[in-house]
């Protein structure tokens, strides 16, 4: 009975204060002057408009509650039923991501048998009859900037370096892949396959070098979907998770980092998802999942020295490169990795990437990289 009348005793002081801080700001609201008032409004109203700018500018999407990498690739969102696996990516049984060349809906024309784009077959057989041209052979691995994304035909580097008489350029660039996928490949074209090229060129950028998880490899399990939605990643890194289908992943993501699978899917949630602020200000009410593992180093650095520790025991000659993104553009901190070699971060320009949070090369970042690369091979 006593804790009954506390507990009344205590709402009604509450409503008491409540009331008397809501009257007195009430009191203090209407002695400011109605043009001070109309004008702090519109200010406000403003700022909203500026950082809802700016979180999309920056690449957030609507209805997330939680900026998350997986959110990136996305442009819309679909009924889980309605999505569309375009199958653009396979994935062997090394682990090595390649295009689907039987897919109907790969638009890339300049694909090899192996599903890379690239003039060459990766076989000894195409590495020999370089060799009577001349030419030096490079293997190049990397992501979305060795396989040339955002640059116009004939501009991307490797075709920059391939249209030499120097030079040419076996490309097994990859967009979406990273350091374990650059292992994988020199794994099974290298080691097992036994391909003798005269230089493997690793090109390595940014986001190989952030990893908060240790990926691991899935073979017969593209690292990438490629869906009427946008890119899904196949793996879930809070989990340490890999799905084996697009509407698995999707609905993992659907679930756990938008106001849809937290709330469902209803008109005052479609009417608030539509603004990035709103749904990110709804998701402090959210719990939302924690990376339950954080290795103790950035495991990149363990990538690389698989890396060297393949070409070395194959007897490869092996040169790994870093490639400076718009965030390093005119600055002086190069990245130090021993036995990587960094590009000058000081002869590239934001405009030389393009302006959105792909953070590709255009046509005039492609061929500074070219050129830059040009200098590092006279080397070898």
């Amino acid at each position: 009975m006593s804790v009954s009348i506390v507990n009344i005793c205590l709402v009604l002081v509450i409503l008491f204060v409540v009331y008397f801080k809501a009257s007195y700001l009430k009191m203090l609201y209407k002695s400011i002057p109605k043009s001070v008032r109309i004008l702090s409004l519109l200010l406000l109203v403003l700022g909203c408009f500026i950082i809802e700018f700016w979180l999309r500018y920056n690449g957030a999407k609507p209805y997330f509650i939680i900026k998350t990498g997986h959110e990136n690739g996305f442009s819309k969102l679909v009924h889980p039923d309605s999505l569309r696996d375009y199958q653009v990516f396979i994935c062997d049984s090394f682990g090595v991501n390649k295009f689907n060349i039987f897919s109907p809906d790969i638009y890339e024309q300049l694909l090899n048998d192996e599903g890379f784009r690239s003039h060459y077959s990766f076989s000894q057989h195409t590495l020999d009859s370089i060799k009577k041209t001349g030419e030096k052979s490079i293997f190049l691995i990397g992501d979305s900037y060795s396989y040339g994304m955002t640059a116009d035909s004939g501009f991307a580097f490797a075709d920059i370096l391939d249209n030499t008489s120097q030079y040419a350029v076996l490309n097994a660039g990859i967009p979406g892949t990273d350091l374990p996928q650059y292992k994988a490949v020199i794994n099974e074209y290298i080691v097992h396959r036994k391909l003798k090229p005269d230089l493997v060129l690793v090109c390595i950028t940014g986001n190989d070098l952030d990893r908060r998880y240790m990926r691991r490899l899935t073979p017969n399990m593209p690292i990438l979907f490629y869906t009427n939605v946008g890119g899904i990643y196949s793996f879930q890194d809070e989990d340490d998770t890999t799905f084996a289908t697009a509407k698995s992943a999707y609905q993992n993501i659907l679930n756990k980092y938008t106001l849809y699978g937290r709330w469902g899917q209803n008109k005052l949630i479609d009417f608030i998802g539509k603004s990035v602020l709103v749904s990110r200000f709804m998701g402090k009410f959210i719990e939302v999942p924690k990376n339950i593992y954080y290795p103790s180093k950035d495991p990149a650095f363990d990538d690389i020295k698989a890396i060297k520790k393949l070409c070395n025991n194959a007897n490869v000659p092996l040169k790994i490169v870093f490639l400076p993104g718009s965030e390093y553009a005119q600055k002086d901190n190069c990245v130090n990795i021993e036995g990587v070699v960094s590009l000058n971060p000081k002869l590239f320009y934001v405009s030389d990437f393009t302006k959105n949070m792909d953070n590709h090369p255009l046509n005039s970042g492609h061929k500074k990289i070219a050129v830059e690369l040009l200098k590092i091979l006279k080397e070898e």
